[in-house]
């Protein structure tokens, strides 16, 4: 899930270009959109069923209609609810406010003391063309929700996640999944496999690295798995030189 934080101070026309950036991602897939209130609290429709469930102390109060779904969730971490946004399959996470949160950004206006900026009043297009810059933010089972929609139905997918202390740089994860790529065709049966790097999602002690293989059958896919833990295991606990 790719991370496109809209940073800027009260008034610059952040939420107008939020409005008009969503179209252009829900082209690419999923998008979710979090706004950070600040002081302003946010009312619940007095005497509504929702409300009463939730001030009666449901963690989530959900209402469905025909179209949409409505919820008033008890949790304000910004990592938590991107957790949720991840697992549920969104693929591009908006995210307007925060101003203070590394996050590489994009700034509306005039942002005394921003980080991490990578560009300043940016068009749709601007944003679009450096995705690449945003972080990425990948949980389980958003990686497997990934997957599955890779694969056509009847076939084997098979996932794993592996604890990361040492937490390798994107670049050596990179080279391990080309590394993969060229090797796992060999082997017969199996359509496509996948490495991914999580970063540090909260409630995981370490960063987490996530396999997954698509293949014809069962076993093609737990040869294939095997043969990328060998590739993986070293990354996930990598030897260093002593002097």
């Amino acid at each position: 899930m790719k991370i496109i934080h809209i940073a800027g101070v009260s008034g610059t026309g952040k939420t107008t270009f939020i409005h008009s950036l969503i179209p252009a991602l829900k082209t690419r897939g999923p998008v979710g959109v979090i706004k950070h209130i600040g002081h302003h609290d946010i009312s619940l429709e007095e005497g509504k069923d929702t409300t009463r469930f939730f001030t009666a102390g449901a963690r989530i109060s959900a209402g469905i209609d025909g179209e949409k779904t409505f919820a008033a969730v008890r949790e304000t971490d910004l990592d938590e609810i991107l957790v949720m946004l991840c697992d549920a399959g969104i693929q591009f996470a908006v995210i307007e406010g925060f101003k203070s949160r590394p996050f590489p950004k994009f700034v509306i206006g005039e942002l005394d003391e921003a980080n991490q900026v990578v560009m300043t009043d940016p068009s749709v297009d601007d944003v679009i063309a450096r995705l690449d810059a945003c972080d990425e933010f990948i949980t389980a089972e958003g990686f497997a929700r990934s997957l599955r929609t890779r694969c056509y139905p009847g076939t084997t997918i098979l996932t794993c996640t592996l604890a990361c202390p040492q937490g390798p740089d994107r670049r050596v994860i990179s080279d391990a999944e080309a590394d993969l790529d060229r090797n796992i065709r060999e082997i017969d049966g199996v359509l496509f496999a996948r490495i991914s790097y999580s970063g540090k999602i909260p409630g995981r002690r370490d960063p987490e690295i996530h396999l997954g293989v698509c293949a014809a059958d069962p076993n093609s896919a737990i040869e294939a798995a095997l043969f990328a833990t060998d590739i993986l295991l070293p990354l996930t606990n990598p030897v260093t030189e002593e002097d």
